[in-house]
C-alpha cells in the first residue's frame, strides 16, 4: 500500500481565502470609533455650527458640502476652508441629505485647505428633511441647540477673560473709559511719561485733543481714550498709533470709565458682541438672541438701553440691558423691550461689545 502525505492548503489559497474574507467585510465595519457626549465633540472642533445642507459636489473619493448660510454659529476658527468628507462609510462618511439640518464639527487642516466632517467627528444630520430630530448619546434631540448654545457661551467667556483688559495693566492696549484733560480747553499743553509715577522719564509735550487717540464722550466733546489706570495715573496713546505714554494725576480732569459710560445713554449693540444674551451676570445657561429672525453678522446697531454695571471679582465687567424693538430715533413713542438681559462689556477681540451715540439721534 501506498502511503500518501497528505498537505495542507497551499500559501496561495490561504492568500486567496483570505482575501475573499476580506471582501465580505462590510465597508462600515472598518470605521470604528467611540461615541461620546455633545460636550467633546464641541471642544475637539474646530468649528461647531449648525447649518441647512444645500447641494453637495463629489471630486474624487471625496464629497464637498455646501451649507446654507449658518442657522447658529457657536463656533468658529475664522476660516473659509470647504467642508468634506470621504464618500466611503469605511472612512466614516458623513450622510449627504440636502434640505437637511446638520449639526457640523469640522475639524480644520490648513494643510490640506479642508474642514473635515466624519461621523467620528460627531457632524451629523439633526433634522432630517423627513422624520424625528436626531440627538446625541446624552443629549436628547429637544435639548441639542440649547446645549450647543451653553457650550458656546462658555467657550466665549474663556475667551473674553482671556482679553478683557485690567484697569492696572501697564500693557493694557484696550479701552477702559474716557478722559478730559481741561488744559486744552485753555490753550495749554500736557506732558506723557513713560510709565506711572513722578520718578518716570517725560517723552512728550501734547498741545491737543487731535494729537491723542479719542472718542466723543457727549456732542462734539473729545476726550482722550484710556487703556489702564495706575495710581491716578492714565494710559494714552498719541494719535496715528504713536507710543503710549502716562498722563499724571493732576493733568487729567473728568474721567468716564467705561462702567459708567453706557449707562441710560442712547446705546447699542455692536459686530463686538457675541450674540448671547445671560439671565445673570456671569452665570445661568445664555440664549442667543437672533435680531428679528435675522443671521449673526447682521448684529449691527441693535438699539439698547443699559440700566446698570457690575463687575465680577472687581474685575470682570457686565451690563445689564434692555434689547428694544426699535430705536428711540425712530419715532416719538417710547420702543417696546424685546428682551433683557445681560452681556459681557467686552467681546473675544477685547473691544466694547455697545457704544453709544454721543450726538443723540
Amino acid at each position: 500500500m501506498v502511503r500518501r502525505c497528505h498537505r495542507g492548503p497551499s500559501l496561495p489559497l490561504i492568500l486567496g481565502s483570505l482575501l475573499g474574507l476580506f471582501s465580505t467585510i462590510q465597508p462600515a465595519d472598518a470605521c470604528r470609533c467611540a461615541q461620546r457626549s455633545l460636550g467633546e465633540y464641541f471642544q475637539a472642533a474646530d468649528e461647531v455650527m449648525v447649518a441647512r445642507l444645500d447641494s453637495t459636489t463629489v471630486r474624487g473619493d471625496r464629497r464637498i458640502f455646501h451649507f446654507e448660510s449658518p442657522l447658529a454659529t457657536m463656533k468658529n476658527a475664522e476660516t473659509s476652508l470647504p467642508y468634506v468628507s470621504y464618500l466611503s462609510s469605511a472612512a466614516c462618511a458623513v450622510a449627504a441629505e440636502p434640505g437637511a439640518v446638520y449639526v457640523v464639527f469640522a475639524e480644520h487642516d490648513t494643510n490640506a485647505e479642508v474642514a473635515w466632517l466624519s461621523s467620528c467627528n460627531g457632524s451629523r444630520i439633526h433634522q432630517p428633511k423627513e422624520g424625528e430630530p436626531r440627538g446625541f448619546e446624552d443629549v436628547p434631540p429637544r435639548f441639542v441647540i440649547s446645549q450647543l448654545n451653553a457650550l458656546a457661551g462658555l467657550d466665549i467667556l474663556q475667551r473674553i477673560v482671556a482679553k478683557e483688559p485690567r484697569l492696572d495693566d501697564l500693557e493694557g492696549q484696550q479701552l477702559v473709559g474716557l478722559l478730559d484733560i481741561p488744559a486744552f480747553a485753555d490753550g495749554g499743553s500736557v506732558q506723557l511719561h513713560r510709565g506711572p509715577g513722578t520718578t518716570t522719564e517725560a517723552f512728550t509735550t501734547v498741545d491737543a485733543m487731535v494729537d491723542l487717540v479719542s472718542r466723543e464722550s457727549d456732542y462734539e466733546v473729545p476726550s482722550a481714550s484710556v487703556y489702564a489706570v495706575i495710581d491716578g495715573w492714565y494710559k494714552l496713546r498719541l494719535d496715528n498709533g504713536g507710543p503710549w505714554g502716562w498722563l499724571p494725576p493732576t493733568s487729567g480732569g473728568r474721567y468716564l470709565p467705561i462702567d459708567d459710560l453706557l449707562v441710560n445713554r442712547l446705546a447699542y449693540l455692536n459686530a463686538h458682541w457675541d450674540g448671547f444674551l445671560w439671565p445673570e451676570a456671569g452665570a445661568g445657561l445664555p440664549m442667543r438672541q437672533p435680531v428679528q429672525g435675522q443671521p449673526d453678522e447682521s448684529r449691527i446697531a441693535i438699539p439698547i438701553n443699559i440700566l446698570e454695571s457690575v463687575r465680577l471679582g472687581g474685575t470682570s465687567l457686565w451690563w445689564r440691558l434692555e434689547i428694544l424693538q426699535s430705536s428711540p430715533c425712530d419715532g416719538a413713542a417710547l420702543p417696546e423691550v424685546a428682551i433683557t438681559g445681560w452681556i459681557p462689556a467686552y467681546g473675544t477681540d477685547g473691544e466694547p461689545a455697545a457704544w453709544f451715540y454721543s450726538r443723540g439721534c
